[in-house]
């Protein structure tokens, strides 16, 4: 609860900071942080989707997960699970999405690095990855989600 209640302040001074400094006071700007939790045997996730306008063309949309393992006490990454199986099951599964018109985004957006696969949950079907615009497409297509199930995991 620590870590969440911090990992939110950080965010909501942040655009605080952002909208101070560099933005005139006689416009609009947003933030809107909505959540929803999962639970998965022992684990605990959480999945913030963060949206900030700031004055630009668009607001952006930023997501930060958590996974928390009650019985171990302890936060977890990705570090336990094979990188390559989750990229080629999330490739798979994003091609199939109408909303990729080009792969050149899903490519690099999806390789076996840690830094592509941060935004998880654990769920009883398997894990549950998010990805936020420019990631694995343009900013019209929005985000994605793509689930990996635990049998392919194992």
């Amino acid at each position: 609860s620590r870590l969440l209640d911090s990992k939110i302040g950080e965010i909501r001074e942040n655009f605080l900071d952002v909208v101070r400094t560099d933005h005139p006071m006689d416009k609009v700007y947003t933030l809107d942080i909505t959540y929803q939790r999962t639970l998965y045997e022992e684990y605990i996730s959480y999945c913030f989707v963060i949206s900030t306008y700031t004055g630009g063309a668009h607001p952006n949309t930023s997501f930060f997960t958590i996974v928390y393992d009650t019985l171990e006490g302890k936060v977890l990454d990705l570090s336990d699970y094979n990188l390559e199986v989750i990229s080629k099951n999330v490739r798979g599964d994003l091609l199939m999405n109408p909303k990729i018109i080009q792969t050149d985004f899903l490519m690099s957006g999806t390789e076996p690095a840690l830094e592509n696969f941060q935004h998880f949950i654990f769920t009883e079907e398997g894990i549950l990855f998010f990805f936020p615009p420019y990631q694995v497409g343009p900013y019209s297509s929005g985000t994605f989600e793509s689930l990996v199930s635990w049998e392919k995991l194992l």
